[in-house]
């Protein structure tokens, strides 16, 4: 029986005049007011000019979507939340959670997905936005980045559809492109809505250049992947006269096309290399097709490669060898494995038995996935060496396909990756080494870095180019965070040989009293682990930053729980205490290495904030907070 806790104050609730409740209030009031969960399904948020609505999908025997239920939960028009009701049925849990973000772990995951779009997660959210924005005068960057997200969008859904949005997959007039040729009108949409994206990315350059976007924060890199998913869009569909077009316009800084080939460099002869994002992708790709640089590198996005169009496009155009067809690549591409079991099998075994099913093809589906149990532990050889799956883990088809059938038919070719979450998630973090900038799959299992790998290390530090770290503009924090935590995982008998390196090739050159607030403390764990003399130094320059952070810190109603995570960064350097340990909720007395004065400010301005998250019923921001001031209070300023 599915049952409801009112809370009358919620439901009749209404909130300051013009003003639309944030992503947070809306799972906070979720939280407060609906004790089930459904029990196999899942929530989902969307926004409308109407207001917010909750969606909620079933599944079905085979985990396909059987039915989806949106009701709304805030009026617009009215300026008030709403309960949802939903009728009586066993389709639904009671939660015992008692932290929202446990609760609605996914949803609160995605909160930083949907803040920079005004509507979004139903069918027509991307007309909407262009009825509400086009046309009106003076458009601030941010809406502009609205228009060119909504026009990705839009452009996509002609060749992909239905990627966007759980209610979005209502509307499935047709299915996507596996790959190459397809009909010329579907080549046409994309290319007008997609031009249109590319116009307003330019437009906000000319306008706004000092605009930073939504994730990839530099201007200028956005722009230039923006241009090299379109040139990837072509090619799969086999328009290379388009593909080249888009080429020719890409425009990336100096700094990223030798980040490019830092990576790239990294690589033995005839290596693969699996990326993750747009900006550890797109730049490569670009030196490779424009700049015919490393071509003998193979460069797979695992994102992309969760998609069947993209495989075969990596074995008709990149000369991606596997034992699996296109026409098996196309049948598995919604299928999500279970690897649960004891016995250990090859990997080729299972694979000659999947082909052998009768019933393989007509599980597939191409808009919703289906669950396969594995009754066993893959294993697969390269070599002399084998390597076992992780048990009770859900593979989609790309890892099948990518890792594992490609690291088993491929034994000979070197395997790099530029994250270590690319082996991590297959349980293959212990058979990695460092090379450079890059993780590369190795025939041992070790807990720490060798001399060479460490050598490799200093070695890649000091042939960084010059400005290069200055020419990374919005990717800059990020990748001087990479190095640093590289750094900190060398062993600490090596402090004479890494310090002077980051010293020289890194820190010397960034404007240190100006960095944001996550990079200070980066800085601020690097010097506690090999220079405490110079932590010192680095403190009292960086207090006038801080002070002025906290002194110039507004509450954003929407973003309140991410924007106060600078206050965890100070009282993580001015407490020389890692955030980690911080966020143990450990009780000890903490000492305070910055001024009284900043301390002062700091304290009251989170006293501020503590009332702000209370009166607009932010309870996990809120919590956050709290737990921020129980820490001060630990402080020690003798």
């Amino acid at each position: 029986m599915y049952k409801t806790l009112i809370l009358l104050s919620l439901l009749l609730s209404t909130i300051a005049s013009g003003q639309v409740p944030s992503y947070e209030s809306i799972l906070n009031f979720m939280h407060n007011n609906i004790e089930y969960n459904p029990q196999n399904g899942h929530f989902e948020i969307s926004k409308s000019p109407e207001g917010y609505f909750v969606n909620t999908a079933f599944y079905g025997e085979d985990n396909s979507i059987e039915r989806t239920d949106s009701q709304q939960i805030w009026n617009a028009k009215t300026n008030s939340f709403i309960l949802p009701v939903y009728p009586n049925t066993d389709r639904y849990q009671y939660n015992y959670t008692t932290e929202m973000t446990a609760r609605f772990r996914q949803l609160w995951y995605n909160r930083k997905n949907v803040v920079p779009f005004i509507y979004y997660g139903y069918p027509g959210w991307v007309e909407d936005t262009q009825l509400k924005l086009e046309g009106k005068q003076n458009l601030t960057p941010k809406e502009l980045e609205n228009l060119a997200r909504a026009y990705y969008i839009k452009a996509n859904d002609y060749i992909h559809p239905n990627q966007y949005g759980l209610r979005a997959a209502e509307n499935e007039s047709f299915i996507g492109v596996p790959y190459g040729k397809t009909h010329p009108n579907r080549v046409k949409n994309f290319k007008e809505a997609y031009d249109k994206n590319l116009e307003y990315w330019q437009l906000i350059q000319e306008k706004y250049p000092e605009h930073k976007p939504h994730i990839i924060s530099d201007l200028d890199l956005k722009t230039a992947n923006e241009y090299m998913h379109g040139f990837l869009i072509f090619k799969t569909l086999l328009e290379h006269q388009n593909a080249a077009a888009y080429l020719d316009a890409v425009n990336y800084p100096k700094s990223f096309i030798s980040y490019a080939k830092l990576l790239l460099n990294s690589c033995e002869q005839d290596g693969i290399l699996f990326t993750n994002g747009d900006t550890d992708t797109y730049p490569l790709w670009y030196v490779q097709e424009k700049l015919n640089y490393r071509n003998d590198v193979t460069v797979i996005n695992l994102s992309l490669a969760q998609t069947s169009w993209y495989m075969e496009y990596l074995m008709d155009q990149k000369n991606l060898k596997t034992t699996f067809t296109a026409e098996e690549v196309r049948e598995m591409r919604s299928l999500l494995f279970l690897i649960d079991g004891e016995e250990s099998f090859l990997f080729s075994d299972w694979r000659n038995d999947y082909r052998a099913l009768e019933n393989k093809t007509k599980i597939s589906d191409p808009i919703h996935p289906h669950w396969i149990s594995v009754n066993g532990q893959w294993e697969i050889k390269r070599g002399d060496v084998y390597y076992r799956l992780k048990k009770e883990e859900y593979y989609t088809f790309g890892y099948i396909v990518v890792l594992y059938d490609v690291l088993s038919s491929q034994p000979e070719r070197p395997i790099y990756a530029t994250h270590e979450m690319s082996f991590s998630e297959l349980g293959l973090e212990n058979y990695t080494r460092k090379n450079g900038f890059l993780i590369q799959l190795d025939t041992i299992s070790r807990l720490y870095m060798t001399d060479d790998e460490e050598e490799s290390i200093f070695e890649s530090l000091e042939s960084l180019p010059d400005g290069y770290i200055l020419g990374l503009g919005g990717w800059r924090d990020y990748t001087v965070m990479s190095y640093l935590n590289t750094a900190l995982t060398i062993r600490s008998n090596l402090a004479e040989e890494i310090t002077p390196i980051v010293k020289d090739q890194v820190l010397s050159v960034l404007p240190t009293k100006e960095v944001s607030t996550e990079l200070a403390t980066w800085i601020s764990d690097f010097y506690i682990k090999f220079d405490r003399e110079e932590l010192e130094k680095f403190l009292n320059e960086y207090e006038g930053t801080a002070l002025k952070f906290i002194t110039g810190f507004q509450p954003r109603f929407n973003k309140v729980f991410d924007d106060s995570e600078g206050f965890y960064d100070l009282i993580s350097i001015y407490t020389s205490t890692r955030k980690y340990q911080l966020n143990s909720h450990e009780k000890k007395e903490y000492e305070w290495h910055g001024s009284k004065d900043l301390f002062e400010e700091l304290k009251s301005t989170l006293t501020e904030l503590q009332g702000f998250c209370e009166k607009h019923k932010l309870d996990t921001s809120h919590t956050k907070v709290k737990h921020m001031l129980l820490i001060l209070n630990q402080v020690n300023l003798d």
